[in-house]
């Protein structure tokens, strides 16, 4: 008996001995797994902290094969800027090498910010902007993103989807496409955005559509492009061209067919622009604008059949202008009073004329003009000027 049983025992302390052997390596694995898990989040965490949300708050993930999936996630205390999910493709290793996450896809993204005060946008949650912090995901996804804009207007939704791609330490690359079709703005635009840490950066940008719509501004049937090159902390130069089938500025002031180019740079701007104002038949407006140490320099002319009209449409201008802000009153200085409206038109009634002009020139709050009286005569213009100043 005791030889038979023999053989049994040492089975059976066989047998024990691997349940406890098994016991120990799952134990193992799962203090590795529940280490992975915490590591992980760590790490998404410490992302969206490097990124500027200090208050982002991280739940644990759940797995699926090779992917982590956080849900709900929070960007600031009060839940205005939220996630609905984050997918990473990750390698188990760089849990514990600390090597860069291979992708992340971020979807449902959404982000409110302010603009009422600034035009800079007080971005919920967003404490420390930078862009030059560069995420340690080897590829980067964002779908179906919403950015909800306040304004004075109310609130302005811009929809987007995005990509970056590039060496973890060196250039990356940003494709953007952002679109809106609200009743405030419609926008269809392209952007791509070159990062490289140290170094400056770059932004160009394809508008194939864009309608706004508010309060005391309307564009119509606009497209354009922009470009932008800068460097970190300081503010970048900027080149760009916008075509509008037609602007509005308050209640009745109209030009169509505007097209306006701009130039900006740390040290200064230059806006040329050009339009078609709908307060007379022929008018033609051409405005020269460039910042200087004295103001903004203005050269600018408006082109008419009749005084009338230029009254017209510069009281029109005006009256729109000071709906948008009190400090907007660039006009007084030119004299355009009932008075002087009189006079104007008996100097005017003298004389021959084709088109008349009124050239201002000086800066925005600084302007003087004249009256120019244009007739083509045998091939040759003949002109005559008729000050706005009286005692000139």
């Amino acid at each position: 008996m005791a030889a038979a049983a023999a053989p049994e025992m040492k089975l059976l302390t066989i047998r024990n001995t691997l349940a406890v052997a098994i016991l120990v390596v799952d134990a193992a694995g799962m203090a590795s797994w529940i280490r992975s898990h915490s590591l992980l989040q760590q790490a998404v965490e410490k992302e969206f902290h490097k990124a500027g949300f200090a208050d982002a708050a991280v739940s644990k993930p759940r797995f699926k094969k090779n992917k982590a999936i956080f849900e709900g996630i929070k960007l600031d205390q009060d839940g205005f800027s939220t996630i609905e999910a984050l997918t990473i493709t990750i390698d188990k290793k760089s849990l514990f090498t600390g090597t860069p996450i291979e992708e992340a896809v971020i979807s449902g993204l959404i982000i409110n910010a302010d603009i009422r005060k600034s035009f800079y946008p007080d971005i919920s949650g967003w404490e420390e902007p930078d862009i030059f912090y560069f995420p340690s995901f080897k590829k980067l996804s964002l779908n179906n993103a919403r950015l909800e804009f306040m304004t004075d207007a109310g609130s302005i939704v811009l929809d987007g989807n995005a990509q970056m791609t590039g060496k973890f330490t060196g250039e990356r690359s940003i494709l953007l496409t952002l679109k809106g079709s609200q009743q405030q703005m419609t926008i269809d635009s392209r952007w791509n955005i070159r990062l490289k840490a140290g170094a400056p950066w770059s932004a160009s940008a394809e508008i194939d559509e864009m309608k706004l719509d508010l309060r005391n501004l309307r564009i119509a049937r606009a497209s354009g492009w922009l470009a932008m090159d800068g460097k970190k902390n300081a503010f970048p130069a900027i080149d760009g061209q916008l075509a509008a089938g037609q602007i509005k500025i308050g209640a009745d002031a109209v030009l169509s067919d505007v097209n306006i180019t701009s130039n900006s740079t740390p040290e200064g701007s230059h806006i040329i622009m050009q339009g078609y104002p709908a307060a007379g038949e022929k008018m033609r407006l051409t405005a020269d604008l460039k910042s200087t140490e004295k103001g903004i320099a203005v050269a600018a002319e408006i082109e008419a059949l009749s005084i009338q009209e230029i009254v017209s449409f510069i009281s029109d201008l005006q009256a729109g202008l000071r709906e948008t802000n009190d400090e907007m009153d660039f006009f007084t200085e030119l004299l355009i009073t009932p008075g002087n409206i009189k006079r104007l038109q008996k100097e005017v009634d003298k004389l021959r004329y084709d088109t008349l002009s009124l050239i201002m020139t000086g800066t925005l709050h600084d302007l003087s003009g004249k009256i120019v009286a244009k007739r083509e005569k045998n091939g040759i213009v003949q002109k005559n000027v008729v000050s706005l100043d009286p005692g000139e």
